[in-house]
């Protein structure tokens, strides 16, 4: 004698979405009920043979169909949020490698950095990005502004040495003689003078 079995089994799984980078999605569940039949010599085993089958199917079906039926569910929200600041450091630097008696010229230094971030919202990011690049552009000044201010500034000559020199001359008589007409005699001397301004 052949008995017919009867079985139910219901299979669920969960499965999380795949989003764009930046974006996640809650994960979605899957629930699937098969109904199955099977025969044997008993009707003990006839249930059993079908109960495995609704079962074996059921799964099966869950495996086979739940990826497709996350993504067709999926909702993605933004979990994390990009940005790219750019920050600007300028400062005014004197060129301070001139000779004696020049002055350096002042030269503007700036430094320009670029810093990406990323935040749980916007205003987080935003802020985030700016302060690294605000760090970067400011540490990178301070570590070269005074040699960029000697390659690009310009020496200028502030103390000017000046040479005079001076010639005078005078007639002199001669006048110790005991007798006859004394001469003339003409002395000429010269004089140099050095000055700075």
């Amino acid at each position: 004698m052949i008995f017919t079995g009867t079985g139910s089994y219901t299979a669920s799984g969960s499965f999380v979405p795949v989003c764009q980078q930046y974006f996640e999605a809650d994960a979605v569940e899957l629930t699937h009920t098969e109904i199955a039949t099977a025969t044997a010599s008993t009707q003990e085993e006839a249930n059993r043979k079908a109960q495995q089958a609704a079962q074996e199917k059921a799964e099966a079906y869950i495996v086979n169909h739940g990826p497709t039926y996350a993504e067709e569910q999926k909702i993605c929200v933004q979990k994390i949020f990009p940005s790219t600041q750019t920050h600007t450091a300028t400062e005014f630097v004197t060129k301070n490698d001139c000779k004696t008696n020049e002055m350096g010229t002042t030269v503007e230094v700036t430094v320009i950095k670029t810093a990406s971030a990323t935040g749980s919202t916007q205003t987080e990011a935003d802020a985030l990005a700016l302060s690294i690049a605000t760090d970067l552009a400011t540490t990178t000044l301070n570590q070269t502004k005074q040699t960029t201010a000697n390659l690009q500034g310009q020496c200028v000559q502030t103390i000017f040495t000046g040479t005079y020199t001076a010639t005078g001359s005078h007639i002199f008589t001669k006048n110790d003689c005991e007798s006859g007409t004394p001469s003339d005699v003409t002395y000429t001397t010269s004089a140099t003078r050095t000055t700075q301004a």
